[in-house]
C-alpha cells in the first residue's frame, strides 16, 4: 500500500522538536527504513558504535525490535538500545493502519559522568579510539532526567497525532479503492470474503474493515456484493445469458441467495431487472 509522506513539512516539524527538546528524532516507513532525521548525523558515541563491524546492524536490529513492540500497542515504547542509551518509539496510524514510526533518543539518564563512562565503556570495545577519546564521547551525550524523558514522551505522542491529522502520513484513497476494485474484478467468479481480499491486499482483516469504513462508508463484504451486483446488472442488460449462469459468473454459487440479495438491493428480481433494462437492446 502506497504511503504518502510530506517530507518537507516533516523536516520542519522534527527540527522544531529538536530545538525544543535536544532529542535526536527520526521518522521511519513501514519497512523500518529511515525517511528523515534531525540532526542529520548521529552523536559521536553512536557514530563510533556504527563504525565498528556489526555495530550498525546490531543497532538496526534493536530499532526494529522496538518498532515491532509498537505494532502490538498504541503506547510509546521507551527502552535501552543496543548501546545502552535511552530511546523511545511509537507507531503512526492512519485510520487504524500503521503508516510509519517515530523514534527519538540517543540520550542518557545517567547524570554522573564517571558512572556513565564506566557503564557505557563496554559498548565501545573494539572502537579504534583512546580511553580519553571514548570518555569525550560519553561526556558529550545529552543527559535527561526520567521526568524529562516522560515529558518528551507526552510531546512525541502529540506530535504523532499532529503528523496524522495534518496528513503528513496518509494512505492514497484512490489507490486503495482501485486496488480493491481490481481484485474483485479479477476474482469475480470466486466466493470472495473479507479474509481473502485482505490477504491479497497485504492487510489484516481489521485494517481492511477500518479502511473500507473510512473510504467507502461501508464494510468490505457489503462492498464486494455491491460490485458483484453491478457486474450482474451489466450482464443482465447486455447479454442473453441465463440468470442462473450470471449468478455463477459473479461468484454466487447459491442461486436462491443471489436472488434474495439482488431483490434486497435493487428492489426487484433479477428477471424483472432484465425485462426493464434489456427490452430496448437488440437481441443477441
Amino acid at each position: 500500500m502506497n504511503i504518502i509522506i510530506d517530507t518537507e513539512k516533516l523536516a520542519k516539524l522534527i527540527k522544531s522538536f529538536y530545538v525544543l527538546t535536544k532529542y535526536r528524532i527520526a521518522f521511519y516507513d513501514t519497512s523500518f527504513a529511515k525517511i528523515i532525521e534531525y540532526p542529520p548525523s548521529d552523536c559521536a558515541f553512536c557514530s563510533a558504535i556504527h563504525s565498528r563491524e556489526g555495530g550498525l546492524k546490531a543497532c538496526a536490529t534493536s530499532d526494529i525490535g522496538a518498532f515491532k513492540e509498537c505494532m502490538k500497542s498504541d503506547k510509546l515504547n521507551t527502552f535501552l538500545c543496543y548501546s545502552g542509551l535511552t530511546e523511545s518509539a511509537i507507531s503512526l496510524k492512519y485510520h487504524g493502519v500503521i503508516v510509519g514510526y517515530i523514534m527519538f533518543g540517543q540520550i542518557t539518564t545517567i547524570q554522573d559522568k564517571d558512572e556513565r563512562f564506566h557503564k557505557l565503556l563496554p559498548s565501545l570495545y573494539g572502537i579504534n579510539a583512546s580511553d580519553e577519546e571514548k570518555r569525550k564521547m560519553t561526556d558529550a551525550l545529552t543527559y535527561q532526567t526520567t521526568e524529562q524523558v516522560q515529558a518528551a514522551s507526552t510531546i512525541i505522542l502529540a506530535l504523532g497525532k499532529y503528523a496524522i491529522s495534518e496528513r503528513l502520513f496518509s494512505i492514497n484513497k484512490e489507490e486503495f479503492i482501485a486496488k480493491l476494485d481490481k481484485i474483485i474484478e479479477e476474482c469475480m467468479e470466486e466466493s470472495l470474503s473479507a479474509k481473502i481480499i485482505a490477504s491479497k491486499m497485504g492487510l489484516s482483516r481489521t485494517k481492511l474493515y477500518t479502511m473500507s469504513k473510512a473510504y467507502l462508508k461501508t464494510g468490505p463484504a457489503e462492498y464486494i456484493n455491491e460490485k458483484k451486483l453491478e457486474k450482474a446488472c451489466q450482464l443482465l442488460s447486455e447479454t442473453n445469458k441465463s440468470v442462473s449462469s450470471i449468478a455463477s459468473e459473479v461468484g454466487f454459487g447459491d442461486y436462491n441467495y443471489f436472488e434474495r440479495i439482488f431483490k434486497k438491493e435493487k428492489g426487484m428480481s433479477a428477471t424483472s431487472y432484465r425485462k426493464e433494462n434489456y427490452s430496448s437492446l437488440e437481441k443477441e
